[in-house]
């Protein structure tokens, strides 16, 4: 019997130990810092022409989509218990697969929205796992990903966007620190003509909502990543 969606954030939940959160943080971080480093490094090489351009946008792209694999592929390490190294999120560089299912997958969004949106949904949904049999099975053949993510999709795309919609929820509740943070602020100038992010209590106060809110999204962030893993594995049976 395929899991709830409570069911499969229970899982998560269990999963994530303060080491195991660690590790995620730690494999973002390194992501973050090596594509600010080569994107310096291509702007620092780039002459504004036209050929040095879109090879820069190429290597970019592909630098964004291995990591993207890269990252799932550690989460899904995570979710079946496996002892995962930082070196897996760099794994994903020598294959060209990333790239192609990303601009694909893009594409095919795109033209999915333009048509009144809901097509785009239904298209997003239908092909949400092939990054992760992408990650799973580095052989698996670039359009058998996309055909056995239609197979494996089918009645769950219903679920899939319910567990989205719920993770986009509690993002935006994430927010209401900031929110009244802002409204607060907003009132006091208006009547005392001075912003309150510049007084000494205003500064500790929207410290702390920015805070509030910026823990909230990371943990909501990797409880779903989590989570989405769990469901690719639901699908394919591996949980």
């Amino acid at each position: 019997m395929f899991p709830t969606n409570s069911e499969l954030l229970e899982k998560s939940k269990k999963t994530l130990s303060k080491r195991i959160v660690l590790k995620i943080l730690l494999a973002v971080v390194v992501i973050q810092i090596s594509q600010i480093l080569i994107s310096t490094i291509l702007s620092t090489i780039s002459d504004g022409s036209f050929f040095l351009n879109v090879l820069t946008i190429v290597i970019t792209s592909h630098v964004q989509a291995s990591f993207a694999i890269g990252l799932i592929s550690f989460y899904m390490s995570i979710a079946r218990g496996n002892d995962v190294k930082i070196d897996l999120i760099f794994s994903y560089f020598n294959s060209i697969k990333p790239l192609l299912a990303s601009l694909l997958y893009v594409i095919m969004f795109l033209v999915g929205f333009v048509f009144f949106i809901i097509p785009g949904i239904l298209i997003a949904l239908t092909f949400f796992p092939v990054f992760y049999m992408i990650a799973d099975d580095k052989q698996i053949d670039f359009f058998e990903a996309f055909n056995k993510s239609y197979k494996l999709m089918l009645g769950r795309k219903g679920q899939l966007f319910f567990l989205q919609l719920r993770a986009f929820l509690f993002v935006l509740l994430a927010f209401i620190p900031c929110f009244l943070a802002f409204i607060i602020g907003i009132n006091s100038y208006t009547e005392e003509g001075v912003f309150p992010f510049f007084d000494f209590p205003g500064i500790i106060f929207y410290s702390i909502a920015i805070t509030i809110t910026l823990i909230s999204v990371v943990w909501i962030t990797i409880l779903y990543s989590l989570t989405y893993a769990n469901f690719y594995d639901a699908l394919n049976n591996k949980s």
